[in-house]
């Protein structure tokens, strides 16, 4: 196997942690959406001082989730990022060897 072909295929690996990572975001996301509903409806009859502390207990969730999320939109980027660096890499070996090959041939 050429180096090209093992940086393509690290670049796909890349890209396929990255799908992942956005259905991972995608599954919390819908996840989030229950719960909140969930809480919502569970909490609507409680007295005002302990709703209050729910509810504040909640958006601090809810804030270390959309952090969360953050981040793995970030790993998304550099992961595809690092894949297209692989794929830019392993053309240029090519590139390279085909000029040497044509070099020997001459």
């Amino acid at each position: 196997m050429s180096s090209a072909q093992r940086l393509r295929m690290q670049a796909d690996a890349a890209e396929r942690f990255a799908a992942q990572v956005g259905e991972a975001i995608g599954n919390f996301r819908q996840v989030d959406s229950r719960t909140v509903s969930t809480v919502e409806h569970l909490s609507a009859g409680w007295e005002s001082q302990k709703k209050a502390t729910f509810d504040s207990l909640v958006q601090e969730a809810g804030a270390a989730g959309s952090s969360a999320v953050s981040i793995g939109q970030e790993l998304m980027e550099q992961l595809r990022q690092e894949a297209r660096r692989l794929r830019e890499e392993a053309a240029e070996l090519e590139r390279r060897e085909r000029e040497r090959e044509r070099a020997n041939q001459h």
